[in-house]
Parts: C-alpha cells; structure tokens; sequence
C-alpha cells in the first residue's frame, strides 16, 4: 500500500538529499577511535521528518513505502523492497582502501507500536547511510513488525556485524533477550434472555498501550473484570451482554474488533444489566473503581476516560449465560497480571498483559501474553496458564514468539571479568561499539536485558553464528548514539 502523501513524502526525502550533506574522513581499522562529530541542525531535521513518516502513517508498509522512496533519491543506494514490506538498502564501501572492512548490518524494525523507538532507529540509520562517506560495505534492513526478519531473503541476513537499533536504553549493549509466548484463550458461550431491569454501559478509553509490566500501567480489560468479580462477590445479581477491548472509532461507536495493533489494549468496554435493588451496589463499585483508577493512572495516561452511563435496557434482550459469565469473569480476575517476578536487584523478570478481549460472534476470545528473562519461569508461566483454562473449561493455544536469547560467551580465560563478572568485549563487534561509545560518551557502555527485542532471536534462529548485538537509540541521546553508530561504522 502506497502513502496517503506519497508525492509529499517523495518531496520531503527529496528535500533531505539535496540539503543535507557533509563529509567525514576516517581510516579503516584505526587502533585509536576519535569520535565523529553529528551535525545537530541535519540530524533533527531527519528526525522530525521521520517522526512524523511514522506517526502519520496508517501501517508499517507506509513507512516502508517513505524509506523506500528516500533511498531511490541517492545514486550510492542499492535498494529493494519486498512483498513483505522489508526495505533494503546497501551502500558500498566509498574507496578501494575501505573494502578490506568488515561489512555492516544496520537494523530497524518498522513497528508502530513503538513509533517513538522506530523513528529513532531510523534516523539514526539514515543519517549513517547518507554522510559516513568513509566506511566499507554497509547494508540496512528495515523490516516489518510481524514477519519481516522470518521473510527477508536469508543472504541480507548475511555480514561480518550486525547491530539491530531495535531497543530503547541509552548506550547499553543488549546481551540477553526474554521469550515471549502468547496464549490466544477462547470458549464458546450460550446466551440466555436478559431478565434484569437496568442496562449500564462502563468504558475506559484513552490509554498509552504500554506494558503492564511497567511501573504505573493500567489494563482496562483487567481493571473492568477485576470490578465486576468483586461487585459479584458482595451478592449483587448481574447479567453480562458483552466485555470487550477496543475503542471509540470515528463514530463515536466501542469498536471491539479494531483495537490498535500495539499489542496491548486502549481501552475496553462492559455492558452489564441489574435489578432496581442492585443499581446502588454497582453505583458504588464503579465510582470507587473510577476515583482510584483516575488517581492512579492520569499522569501516565494524560488522555484517560473512564465513562459510567445508563443506556436503553430495551436495546439487549439477550446476555451471556450466567454459567459463561462466571467463567469469563472469574479467568479475567485470576489471570496473570503486571510483573510476576523479580530480580535480587528488584528488577522484573518475568511480566504477563492481556493484550485482547472480545465476547462478540458467539465465543469468548482473550488474549494474553507473557515475557520472561527466566526459562524456568516462563515454564511456570505456560503451566499457569494451562491450569487457570482447564479450571474454567477454557480452550488455549500458545504461541512461542520468541525464543531466550543470551550473548554465550566462549569458554576462555579472557571471558571471565573482575569479580568474575561476564567479560562480553571479547567479541570484537562488542568491543569496537563501547571503545565508539566510549569516545563519545567518555564513560563505559552498559550491558543490559530486555524483555521486547525478538529480532535477535529471530536473526539467529536462521543465522545461528550471526555476529549480532542489540544497541539502542533514544530520544534523550539521540545525537550521541547516532555518533556511535558513525564512528563504529568509519573506523571498524
């Protein structure tokens, strides 16, 4: 699918070409780094070209399309893009002196729902692409989300280093990456005619989508469900017509069946019917409920709205049978929420999110998933899971999205660091980035875990002995991390 403003977009890149030029001259292989100077003014214009390709686009083949479109302007491009939506581009190495370098795999994936991290990454790679004009072979993959890395012709997978820009911590070397499963939930439900008297619709809009397992996060799904399993328990009689994730499209309408593709939900929606004596007790549930979620979640979730109103009871003559909503009710309340785990430092390592819901087209659908740093817990994750559907006589299936990935290190004495702590720069591609970094930064590169970068285990999953780390780009840092990438790449 081609951009809404194609002809604008082919302009702006265009524009970008033309404007912003300069030349860097280093030496291959140099023993000493001297960190490269990145042009300030030239990098945020591509920055907030890029930023708002990503924001304004409908889906990742939009951008895909931007990309493509930028690296037809530029003569030294070789470029592609495939029926996947991947976007390749390859420059070669700009003198004879410069072949003899290791070649270089720059990655980003094209993933909306991180729009912020993916504008970065971008920039960050495009900026290289166009002025390091003293570098070897450079190749740069931006992939789509989904199956962009599983899809991509396994040569472009192919280089002396790769370095995937698909994190978010500033100046740290990724050296672990959590599996992720996925457990698509789903039961057939009966319906029964609707008998209570007063229809209530309850909604809770305006979320970030983020991650439950980050600090002051809301799942709407969990918060609506949690109420309705505790207001059932004071006594109080209800009848459920639908519980759904989603949000208000255009209409004005609860759209369950075009949630965001963020992966985790914006909002949900409950409509719940009860007798006149009940009215007060779900009154109170719900005011409660609202006062302390609002409380709690505003400032991360500037946009929230958590609606209470009476609506037309003659609307819903049927409602999901009380035995169904029991069992939808009780597995929302007990399923797996926020951080299961911790570190000795405290520091999570196993979190789980409900990231779908739906009760339309006559069947039960949630979604879940769980991420963890620990095989061990992410064994007792999936059994956890397993155990809470048969309790419910729920259906499940699991999908293994990503795989642990861990940095091993080779069996030698130089492995071992003080203290007998992981000596990761006996890998040169490791080495070189800090001793970058480090003339950028002029101070150490972390090594760090992280609990969303499945491109590595997907680049090694096809390319076992793939020389590949994940190195982050930021918004604080942007220029700096930019500046690492840039001297990696003109003194490897």
């Amino acid at each position: 699918m081609k951009l809404k403003n194609t002809t604008l977009f082919r302009g702006i890149a265009l524009v970008l070409i033309l404007t912003l030029c300069f030349t860097l001259f280093t030496a291959c292989g140099d023993e000493d780094y001297t960190a490269e100077e990145v042009d300030t003014e030239l990098l945020t214009t591509l920055y907030e070209i890029n930023k708002s390709a990503v924001f304004n686009a409908a889906d990742s083949s939009d951008v895909a399309n931007y990309i493509y479109e930028w690296g037809l302007l530029n003569d030294n491009f070789k470029v592609s893009h495939d029926s996947w939506d991947n976007v390749i581009i390859s420059t070669v190495a700009t003198d004879e002196g410069r072949e003899a370098c290791d070649s270089v795999i720059l990655h980003c994936t094209l993933d909306l729902s991180a729009p912020d991290r993916t504008a970065q990454a971008m920039t960050a790679i495009m900026y290289v692409l166009q002025y390091s004009e003293n570098h070897g072979f450079i190749r740069a993959l931006f992939t789509e989300p989904e199956y962009g890395l599983e899809k991509v012709k396994e040569s472009y997978l192919k280089a002396d280093n790769f370095i995937t820009l698909d994190s978010a911590k500033n100046n740290t070397v990724i050296t672990t990456a959590a599996a992720r499963h996925d457990y698509s939930v789903t039961k057939e439900i009966a319906y029964q005619e609707a008998t209570y008297t007063n229809a209530f619709e309850i909604t809770i809009m305006g979320l970030n989508g983020t991650h439950a397992g980050k600090t002051n996060q809301l799942n709407a799904v969990k918060t609506l469900g949690k109420m309705l399993a505790e207001l059932k328990s004071t006594g109080a009689l209800i009848e459920i017509v639908s519980l759904c994730s989603g949000y208000m499209d255009e209409n004005g309408e609860f759209a369950p069946d075009l949630a965001p593709g963020t992966g985790f939900p914006r909002g949900a929606q409950a409509i719940v019917l009860v007798n006149d004596n009940d009215v007060n007790k779900l009154t109170k549930k719900v005011t409660k409920s609202q006062t302390k979620t609002i409380d709690k979640y505003l400032k991360t979730n500037p946009d929230i709205v958590y609606n209470f109103n009476e609506i037309d009871r003659e609307a819903y003559p049927m409602v999901i049978s009380s035995d169904d909503t029991s069992a939808i009710i009780s597995f929302i309340y007990t399923s797996l929420y926020g951080i299961y785990d911790k570190d000795d430092e405290g520091e999570p390592i196993a979190v789980n999110n409900i990231t779908y819901c739906s009760t339309t087209g006559g069947s039960f659908e949630i979604d879940l998933t769980a991420i963890s740093l620990s095989e061990s817990k992410m064994e007792t994750l999936d059994k956890t899971v397993s155990t809470l559907c048969g309790l419910y006589d729920l259906n499940h299936t699991k999908y293994e999205i990503a795989d642990f990935w861990e940095m091993t290190l080779p069996d030698t004495d130089d492995a071992a660091g003080e203290d007998g702590a992981p000596n990761y720069r006996v890998y040169p591609l490791v080495d070189n980035i800090c001793n970058a970094a480090y003339n950028i930064y002029e101070k150490d590169t972390q090594f760090g875990s992280s609990f969303e970068n499945v491109s590595l285990t997907k680049v090694t999953k096809r390319i076992p002995d793939a020389n590949i780390i994940a190195y982050g780009v930021t918004d604080k840092n942007i220029e700096r991390q930019t500046a690492v990438i840039l001297t990696f790449c003109e003194q490897i």
